[in-house]
């Protein structure tokens, strides 16, 4: 090439960097996509072009980040370009970047609104896998880490979510009561266990009136006898329960 065009050396080595990066960038993203990593096999191709196009190290090498950070890019995009973002994609974002070695704020700048709606995301799928609990909030440091949240924001996030859970779970299940949709209520109920397991919260649902909480706890005092709803400990359950809806001590012995 460089005698048939006159080229100098230079300039025929800046054609040779420009193809050999438009073959590194294409093959690259395509292997992440695919493979979820560079193997073997890749490194090999990829060093081949070097060698032929006499690439320098330093040039492939930033290529290949290049393209690992442009994967993470489009992972996070692609997530609030859905109707919902899903803790399972969360989770794979977090994987990705880990793996590539790439920081959300550094080398992405992720906005903070991102980053905290995608912590509260997987936060709630935590908490309704039983995986969080008050005995282990050791992946709330994960998200932390990974996130790139502060502990106090985290610690400020998880006391909203709660809250937001506690206060429309009893707000939904009061509607299922209405509705006589017992076992519907029943699940609600023991998924605002779950939350309020966590902090010590009361449901702010000023629609629902001291007489429907009252019911909600009988129904779900009903359950746990009949067996319909499974908890660890009924008896810390039902404390638990009584609690959150701000039942007082005398409201809830009438149903005991």
């Amino acid at each position: 090439m460089q005698l048939v065009f006159g080229l100098s050396t230079s300039e025929a080595q800046a054609v040779h960097n420009e193809i050999g990066s438009l073959v590194y960038r294409q093959y690259t993203n395509k292997a992440l996509q695919q493979k979820g990593d560079l193997g073997k096999d890749e490194f090999q191709f990829l060093a081949s072009i070097k060698d032929a196009l006499g690439m320098e190290q330093a040039l492939c090498d930033e290529l290949i980040r290049d393209q690992k950070t442009m994967r993470i890019s489009v992972l996070v995009e692609q997530m609030f370009e859905k109707d919902q973002v899903l803790a399972d994609d969360v989770r794979t974002m977090r994987d990705a970047a880990e793996l590539y070695e790439v920081d959300l704020v550094e080398d992405l700048q992720v906005s903070d609104f991102k980053r905290e709606r995608l912590f509260v995301c997987e936060l709630e799928d935590l908490i309704d896998t039983g995986v969080l609990t008050a005995a282990d909030l050791s992946p709330v440091e994960e998200l932390c880490e990974s996130l790139v949240v502060s502990e106090e924001r985290a610690s400020a996030m998880l006391e909203q979510t709660v809250q937001k859970r506690v206060s429309g779970g009893v707000l939904q299940a009061a509607s299922f009561l209405k509705q006589s949709s017992h076992d519907a209520a029943t699940t609600e109920l023991s998924r605002i266990i779950k939350y309020g397991s966590l902090l010590d919260v009361v449901a702010d649902a000023p629609f629902v009136t001291p007489k429907e909480r009252n019911e909600l706890y009988m129904l779900f005092q009903a359950s746990l006898l009949s067996g319909k709803a499974e908890v660890g400990n009924k008896d810390e359950a039902l404390a638990k329960l009584k609690a959150l809806m701000g039942l007082g001590t005398e409201a809830a012995a009438t149903s005991a």
